[in-house]
């Protein structure tokens, strides 16, 4: 199993009006299964494929 760290910012964006929808989809996901550790990193890489 792999560990996820998020920024704080992620956290915070559960916050602010322009990011919480956003940080709570993501948060959402992790809660209900439809993302894991595996699926997070395949879309990180599809967003940014330098990483």
């Amino acid at each position: 199993m792999k560990n996820i760290y998020t920024d704080t910012s992620v956290i915070g964006g559960c916050f602010d009006n322009k990011f919480k929808g956003h940080s709570l989809l993501l948060f959402e996901a992790f809660k209900t299964g439809r993302l894991n550790a595996k699926r997070f990193e395949e879309k990180l890489l599809q967003a940014n494929p330098v990483m």
